[in-house]
């Protein structure tokens, strides 16, 4: 009798395999992870976030230079409205009465009165047209509150 042959554990193996693979043919081999850490979902949301960032800030600053335009501009408006009020129209008004006190004292003639009414009509037109762009300066500054109370 004679003892059996002793095969070590890689010698084994390699039998295994090549019986194996007689049976289902050539195989391929990868590792595959474990957990799947959806680092490229990842990556693609902080992406997203940081372009919605770059967008709200521009945003922010268009609204802030819009806002400030529409200040200066209704704080201007208002400045020249009244300067009309104050002085020119008063100015413009003690001129007439002035002009027509000489008329009728006989020491000038009519078209000092018709210039004196010409120019009181055409400082209260300004006014009125000052008006007009402190009305709009103020709707404009107003125009964001109510599209925001209109989305709300």
């Amino acid at each position: 009798m004679t003892a059996p042959s002793i095969e070590s554990r890689a010698q084994r193996q390699r039998a295994k395999r090549q019986e194996i693979d007689s049976l289902l043919g050539p195989a391929f081999g990868a590792t595959l992870p474990i957990w799947n850490q959806n680092q490229a979902s990842i990556a693609a949301a902080n992406f997203r976030l940081e372009q919605q960032r770059k967008q709200l800030e521009s945003l922010t600053n268009q609204i802030a230079a819009q806002v400030t335009r529409g200040a200066i501009s209704l704080r201007t408006t208002a400045e020249i409205v009244e300067f009309y009020r104050r002085e020119a129209i008063p100015q413009a008004e003690v001129s007439l009465d002035s002009a027509r006190q000489l008329y009728e004292a006989g020491e000038s003639g009519i078209l000092g009165v018709i210039q004196a009414q010409q120019s009181l009509l055409i400082k209260r037109r300004a006014c009125v047209t000052a008006l007009g762009e402190y009305a709009a300066a103020l709707a404009e500054l107003d125009a964001p509150a109510a599209a925001k109370s209109a989305v709300e």
